[in-house]
């Protein structure tokens, strides 16, 4: 069942993306989360009023917060990405190709963490950079199977 989340809580998830990537969730908005068995399911909404059958979903599922913290999604990595200052990693056309079709790509040694990936100056999506290699959690609905030139 979903829950609004209190001033203090969106203040906790709002600063885990301040500490993590030196940006946060901007304008007029209410946070949601949804209990999951490892974490929470957290969803930002901009409506005026809430709907009396929000019991699963509700606006736009922007993360998640477990125990290691705040991931994001990769439409909440494309709301903070533009003002990000740390954990932001770019790649090439190649590289963005590799993560979007689940697989993993080298990394910086000592980054470690949740990353935010950007190709072309442009956010698509957040990473966990671990032992020297970037992956990301592209569910398979979502995943590239080909790039073309």
């Amino acid at each position: 069942m979903l829950r609004k989340l209190t001033r203090s809580e969106v203040d906790r998830v709002q600063g885990m993306l301040w500490d993590r990537f030196g940006s946060e969730f901007e304008g007029d908005f209410a946070l949601f989360s949804k209990a999951e068995k490892d974490g929470e399911k957290v969803f930002l909404y901009s409506g005026a009023s809430v709907p009396d059958v929000a019991s699963e979903w509700i606006g736009l599922h922007v993360g998640n917060v477990t125990s290691a913290g705040f991931f994001p999604t990769i439409e909440g990595a494309q709301l903070i990405g533009g003002r990000a200052a740390k954990a932001v990693v770019s790649v090439s056309r190649a590289q963005a190709h590799a993560l979007m079709s689940g697989g993993e790509v080298g990394a910086s040694p000592g980054l470690e963490g949740c990353v935010l990936l950007e190709y072309g100056g442009r956010v698509f999506g957040a990473g966990v950079a671990e032992k020297g290699m970037i992956t990301q959690s592209v569910p398979a609905s979502r995943r590239l199977h080909r790039i073309d030139d």
